[in-house]
């Protein structure tokens, strides 16, 4: 009897281990999947996930200027563009689980106070698949705003062509891009770009 309810008692501790394990896994982000041979070979990519298991090379481009980033929080030289000026913006990025995770990205702007946040940030630029571009622009720094995207496999490119028509003190830029599963990765370019 002893011996029967020694058996129950370590199959119920069993039981309770695989079930804590298989109820864990359903909560587990999707960012995990992120590998670290993604950028092998000199691919150039910037990812939304897991910047610690992924070094990231010049996924941002602006004006023909490449950017490695590899982190939230990334401190580069700034370009300086002029007014009236064609600008080219380039983000390219990476996804273990397709290219078609990369649902919507907004590229945020006009960042130069004491606080540069997302919430300062009155001027940018939304990419959602499959609608139309939008634009939020109140200071009227944009004549013209394009952005064209491609995919092959994993990667996805955004392609961003902005004339300005006035200029805007040295800001930083925020990359605020989400998959799928409305997981969100913001990252800060300081002082990336600035139009005289």
């Amino acid at each position: 009897m002893l011996k029967g309810l020694a058996w129950f008692h370590d199959m119920m501790n069993y039981k309770t281990i695989y079930m804590f394990l298989a109820i864990s896994m359903l909560f587990i982000p999707t960012y995990i999947y992120q590998n670290s041979e993604a950028t092998s070979k000199g691919a150039v990519v910037f990812t939304i996930r897991g910047y610690e298991n992924l070094k990231i090379q010049n996924g941002l481009t602006i004006q023909g200027n490449n950017y490695t980033l590899t982190g939230p929080i990334n401190n580069v030289k700034t370009t300086t563009v002029t007014t009236f000026e064609q600008v080219n913006i380039k983000l390219h990025m990476w996804d273990k689980l397709g290219a078609n995770q990369k649902k919507h990205v907004t590229l945020y702007m006009n960042l130069n106070g004491a606080s540069r946040e997302i919430k300062d940030s009155d001027t940018y630029i939304i990419f959602d698949s499959g609608k139309p571009l939008q634009i939020v622009d109140p200071h009227k720094y944009f004549v013209e705003t394009t952005i064209s995207t491609s995919n092959n496999g994993n990667y996805i490119t955004l392609n961003y062509d902005i004339v300005f028509v006035k200029s805007m003190q040295k800001s930083d830029l925020i990359i605020s891009a989400w998959d799928q599963s409305i997981y969100v990765e913001n990252t800060k370019v300081v002082n990336a770009l600035q139009v005289r």
